[in-house]
C-alpha cells in the first residue's frame, strides 16, 4: 500500500487525471496480457493469495487501478440523478460479483471468464464512490452523529485492515458462505484495531525515548 501510494503521488504531480482514459487502457493493456498469457484461468486464480509469484501479484494491477479511479472520481462533479443511478448500481454489481464466482466454481469451463467477477467488483467501487461524491447523501450522514464517528474509527484503521485482509481472508475461506464473509468483517475489525493499538504504542514509546534522549543531550 506504501508503494502504491508513492506512485499515485507522481501519477498526481503530472495530472494523470487529465489523461485518466490513457491511464485505464495502458492498465487493460497489461491486465489482458498477463490474464490472457501468464494466468491458468482453469482454476480461480484472479485473487489468489499471497504475493509470491506473478499469478498471485495479478491482483495489484486490478486494486491499483480502483485506486487511481477512485482519486480522478475525487475531482468529478455528479448529478442526483446519477448518484441515485450509481446507489442502484452497486446493489446491483455486489450480487452478480458473489453469484458469479459461485457458479463459475460449480460449473469448470466458465473458469476461464472470471475476470467478470473482477469487473463487477470494479463496478461496485465506482459506484460506491459516486453515491458517496454526491453532496445531499453526505449532509444526511452528517447529522447522524453515531455514523460520523464509526466512519472516521473505520477511516482510521483502514491501513491496519488492509494489512490483516489477506491473512484472515485466506484463513476463512475453508468455511462456507456467508458464514466466511460475516466472520472475516468481524476479525478484519478486531484485529485491525488490535494492530492499531500496538502501532500507537510502539510510536509513542519511540517518542518518549527520542524525547529522553534529546533532554539528556540538552
Amino acid at each position: 500500500i506504501i508503494l502504491f501510494y508513492l506512485i499515485y503521488t507522481l501519477l498526481e504531480k503530472i495530472n494523470i487525471f487529465n489523461n485518466y482514459h490513457i491511464f485505464v487502457i495502458i492498465m487493460v493493456l497489461i491486465y489482458v496480457i498477463i490474464y490472457m498469457f501468464v494466468l491458468d484461468t482453469s482454476i480461480w486464480i484472479i485473487e489468489a493469495p499471497g504475493l509470491n509469484d506473478l499469478s498471485s501479484s495479478f491482483k495489484l494491477v486490478y486494486y491499483f487501478l480502483i485506486m487511481v479511479t477512485g482519486g480522478f472520481l475525487r475531482y468529478k462533479n455528479f448529478s442526483v440523478k446519477e448518484a441515485k443511478f450509481a446507489r442502484k448500481g452497486w446493489i446491483v454489481s455486489i450480487l452478480l460479483m458473489y453469484t458469479s464466482k459461485v457458479i463459475m466454481q460449480k460449473i469448470q469451463f466458465l473458469m476461464h471468464i472470471q475476470f467478470l467477477s473482477q469487473l463487477c467488483t470494479f463496478i461496485f467501487a465506482v459506484c460506491i464512490m459516486i453515491a458517496s461524491i454526491d453532496s445531499v447523501i453526505i449532509k444526511k450522514i452528517e447529522k447522524n452523529l453515531i455514523f460520523v464517528k464509526v466512519t472516521r474509527y473505520v477511516s482510521s484503521i483502514s491501513l491496519e485492515m488492509y494489512l490483516v485482509q489477506f491473512v484472515i481472508i485466506n484463513f476463512m475461506s475453508r468455511y462456507s458462505f456467508p458464514i466466511n464473509v460475516f466472520l472475516s468483517v468481524f476479525l478484519i475489525f478486531l484485529f485491525a484495531s488490535l494492530l492499531k493499538y500496538i502501532r500507537v504504542m510502539i510510536i509513542n514509546g519511540i517518542v518518549a525515548v527520542m524525547g529522553i534522549f534529546t533532554r539528556n543531550r540538552s
